[in-house]
């Protein structure tokens, strides 16, 4: 199952009140598999007990919908739903390539989908009741023209699917410089049949990630490290300058790293049929900032001096924006 030929809609309200047109034509599909033919007196647009709150004609427009399928010939059987693959993509060939093999170490671009159609839970409907044929008899309500109960219950479907990442590119240059950049997407919508609501959360994010890495520092300032005396222009007879470059003690690697992401995700919950515009119950806007510098005194001590920044944007009014600011340095001692 594969939904994303409307994963990037922008106009999700419109999408919604696409579904919720779809149950008509759907509605008459399932009836005419009984050979029912006349419409409901309750609302003319669909057939006879096959309502707007019948439960197949819910989750099959849902399904239909979604996945940007035409209702006219799309599959009414839930339980025969084809599973397709998934996939991960990744190509790391652009390095080898004339024009970048001069400057980069390696250059990979990576994009990876993946979708999943989960049933949450179902049962025989024990209200259920059909004649010798196979058409249901048994109404919701008896003396009133509305839908028939389902052979099963189904209370709700999920559909969650992700592009992790939608793009990703990795650059290492030959100066030691690392980068990378990823765009992620994601929607989870989560059908309930029996309350009519439809709760949709979709997500953006766009990360950058930096880091270079100095070989060879000391750091004689440090507590425990030995002062470098300063080494004289003059040099002794017979001495080479290379004879008082090896007296000097060997220093280590300073990791330099900068973390940069901006997030937006925005949730909503659509209720069939209420003829109004969905408004965001949860959603905001997070931009993160996260520099690091990451020093080995030795191969059991080092120490990390960071800074992380979050500011958060609320789409609800009932939120307010928030900033925080964590920081400090960081002593990690290892056993071995």
């Amino acid at each position: 199952y594969l939904s994303l030929q409307t994963l990037f809609n922008r106009n999700i309200d419109s999408l919604f009140k696409e579904f919720e047109k779809n149950r008509e034509t759907i509605s008459k599909r399932y009836a005419a598999q009984y050979g029912i033919t006349n419409p409901s007196p309750v609302n003319p647009n669909y057939i006879d007990g096959f309502n707007n709150d019948h439960q197949d004609v819910i989750l099959n427009s849902f399904l239909t919908t979604y996945s940007g399928k035409n209702p006219n010939n799309s599959k009414l059987d839930l339980f025969k739903t084809m599973p397709l693959p998934n996939w991960q993509l990744n190509y790391s060939g652009l390095s080898k390539l004339a024009v970048f093999n001069g400057f980069f170490q390696d250059f990979s671009i990576r994009h990876g989908y993946k979708t999943v159609l989960t049933v949450n839970s179902f049962r025989t409907n024990l209200d259920y009741e059909e004649n010798l044929i196979g058409t249901p008899i048994k109404r919701k309500v008896d003396t009133l023209p509305t839908s028939y109960y389902t052979k099963y219950e189904i209370p709700g479907v999920v559909i969650d699917e992700r592009f992790n990442p939608l793009i990703g590119i990795n650059i290492k240059t030959k100066n030691g410089l690392d980068l990378s950049f990823d765009v992620n997407k994601t929607r989870m919508l989560t059908m309930q049949s029996s309350l009519g609501t439809l709760d949709e959360r979709n997500s953006t994010e766009y990360v950058v990630r930096a880091a270079y890495v100095v070989k060879n520092v000391y750091l004689s300032f440090l507590p425990g490290m030995k002062k470098i005396k300063k080494v004289s222009k003059k040099f002794k007879k017979g001495q080479s300058p290379e004879e008082l470059k090896a007296k000097t003690p060997k220093g280590n690697d300073i990791n330099i790293s900068l973390d940069f992401g901006i997030k937006d995700r925005i949730s909503k919950l659509h209720v069939i049929d209420d003829n109004t515009v969905a408004r965001p119950y949860e959603g905001a806007k997070v931009i993160t900032l996260s520099p690091a510098v990451k020093y080995n005194l030795n191969k059991n001590l080092n120490l990390r001096l960071f800074v992380d920044y979050t500011k958060q944007i609320p789409y609800v009014s009932t939120a307010f924006k928030d900033v925080r600011i964590n920081g400090g340095l960081t002593v990690q001692f290892l056993l071995n």
